[in-house]
């Protein structure tokens, strides 16, 4: 059975607020009417002292007073509610002994005070009211036809006495009948209110799960009005586009994407939808992305349009994929292209070399002939070391790893490089290495990588500057991208001092094919990136223009013990 403890405080106090408003209408409803009566032409008939109903006024004022005083700080709302009933049942008790007793008009107030008490405590609410009312009525009803302590008899006799008590008895039958009434109804809207309390929670539960969903796609989600201005955004649009969520609210569509299909999209009222198109956007980094984007209306459940649905994935990690494997497969073709080029060209070209050898020397010739066979034999050399490169990349050896001491590697390269017909008069070639640092890997491999390294860092210097060999074990980020964050990973650097890379130039530094050298070959980078790879390590390449070129290698570090064993 509900009770009025089945209230919250907040409930129970926003109650007794509602309470004490409606007496203070009720009052001063009353007040105005009375005021009216009095002027002179009134009907003065109904009440019989103004004094009294001008005393009772004020009681209930300051009853109301009082009470909303002490409404904040008082604890025991339940008590205080029906003291506020008992106060009410007082006020209505004497306006009836007022304005005719028995035969008052204003029986009614009771059944106010009475849906007041069921407001208030539901069942118990009611039945108190109910029975305080129909109390106050019936001492009302023996004063009237016994006569008032101390004063003069009854005005009038209840004739007949059957009638005056089938009045009574229909008066209180009305007062229980309308506190069942009223304990119904208001046990009926409680049950809704609580209904409606549980429709919320679960509205409330819904509406949170679409918000993690949404939030949660890797997709950028961004919702517009009909007009095309942002109403909302998920975390990841934030992320993709490097705005925050207050940039980018209410801003117009086509100003986040200036680009024609969304342009025409919005001109046409999203009256059909867009399919997927992919754009290309510069953020404010000045990088670019490249972003797959599709464009709906959004509907309500009678079909109108509502607004707009722009979903967009960012697409710059799967070109950049794409990219590597078109490479890949012009790699593989270059591989099967290589050995028919090695049977093709590379024996006739030994046969020529030799033959044109022969001829320089049995035969006489003179200074211009001489020059021609040497431009000759040099070409031909050329092609032939052109060939053997094409082919060292197309068709790899497998590597043969081992500790390699990587101090001794470095200085037998320096060694090599400062004699070598590449470093200029000027060129100062500087080493610096921790002793005992190893790496698994191929002599040979590791060798061919660091020449051609370093060749690359000389020629691109000229006369002058400074190239550094440098090797360190790698750690932190740097060892975590190698798949062991303990940091068993070497670093070999190369270092340079000349003119450095373009940004355009650096994207397709390793692709084959691809030089910037009048006489070059574009394939000794190509073959460092694959020899690198097939160590099951990675190149980083650090360039600008006017400020030279690092190229910095990681490659797996060897363990300990094997080196050990190897030394």
């Amino acid at each position: 059975m509900p009770t009025s403890t089945s209230l919250t405080v907040e409930d129970l106090r926003l109650r007794l607020k509602w309470l004490l408003f409606v007496r203070v209408v009720l009052v001063t409803f009353l007040f105005g009417v009375t005021i009216l009566v009095s002027l002179p032409g009134g009907d003065t008939e109904l009440i019989s002292s103004f004094t009294a109903l001008y005393l009772l006024i004020g009681y209930a004022y300051l009853l109301t007073a009082v009470s909303a005083a002490l409404l904040r700080s008082v604890r025991r709302l339940v008590l205080f509610g029906y003291l506020q009933i008992v106060g009410d049942v007082v006020f209505i008790t004497g306006i009836l002994k007022i304005t005719g007793g028995m035969e008052s008009p204003f029986v009614f107030l009771y059944f106010l005070c009475i849906i007041s008490g069921s407001v208030l405590g539901y069942q118990q609410g009611s039945v108190f009211a109910a029975l305080v009312s129909g109390l106050s009525y019936m001492l009302l009803f023996y004063f009237e036809t016994a006569g008032w302590p101390g004063g003069a008899p009854p005005a009038r006799a209840w004739a007949p006495v059957s009638g005056s008590y089938y009045r009574v008895f229909l008066n209180l039958f009305s007062f229980f009948g309308i506190a069942f009434l009223s304990y119904e109804l208001a046990r009926r809207l409680k049950k809704a209110g609580e209904e409606i309390r549980r429709r919320e929670d679960r509205f409330q539960d819904l509406r949170a799960l679409h918000e993690n969903i949404v939030q949660s796609v890797t997709s950028g989600l961004i919702t517009t009005d009909l007009d095309g201005r942002v109403t909302s955004a998920n975390r990841s649009s934030e992320k993709i586009l490097g705005r925050s969520r207050g940039d980018l609210m209410r801003r117009r569509l086509d100003e986040l994407f200036p680009f024609e299909p969304v342009r025409r999209y919005l001109a046409r009222g999203g009256e059909s939808d867009l399919p997927r198109f992919e754009i290309s956007l510069r953020d404010e980094r000045g990088g670019e992305r490249v972003l797959g984007m599709s464009l709906t209306a959004l509907r309500s459940r009678r079909g109108e349009r509502t607004g707009h649905l722009c979903t967009f994935q960012d697409l710059t990690p799967f070109k950049a994929m794409e990219e590597k494997a078109r490479r890949n497969e012009q790699l593989a073709a270059i591989g099967e292209l290589a050995a028919g080029i090695a049977h093709e060209i590379r024996n006739p070209l030994a046969s020529m070399s030799g033959s044109i050898q022969v001829l320089r020397s049995e035969l006489p010739m003179d200074a211009e002939s001489r020059r021609l066979m040497e431009i000759v034999l040099k070409e031909t050399e050329r092609l032939n070391r052109l060939v053997g490169n094409f082919l060292a990349y197309a068709r790899p050896v497998p590597v043969e790893r081992r500790p390699v001491a990587v101090d001794e590697l470095l200085e037998e390269t320096a060694t090599l490089l400062a004699h070598s017909r590449h470093r200029g008069e000027g060129v100062r070639i500087e080493t610096e290495c921790p002793a005992g640092l190893t790496v698994a890997a191929d002599p040979t491999g590791l060798r061919q990588v660091l020449w051609n390294l370093a060749v690359n860092g000389l020629e691109a210097m000229g006369g002058e500057g400074r190239l550094l060999l440098q090797a360190e074990r790698a750690a932190g980020e740097e060892a975590g991208r190698g798949g062991d964050p303990q940091g068993a990973l070497c670093r070999i650097r190369v270092s340079d001092t000349g003119p450095g890379i373009d940004a355009a130039t650096r994207e397709k530094l390793f692709f084959p094919f691809h030089t910037t050298k009048p006489r070059g070959t574009g394939l000794g980078l190509a073959i460092v990136h694959q020899v690198v790879r097939q160590h099951g390590g990675w190149i980083d390449v650090t360039s600008a223009p006017g400020r030279g070129t690092t190229f910095d290698v990681y490659l797996p570090a060897a363990a300990p013990a094997a080196a050990a064993r190897e030394a």
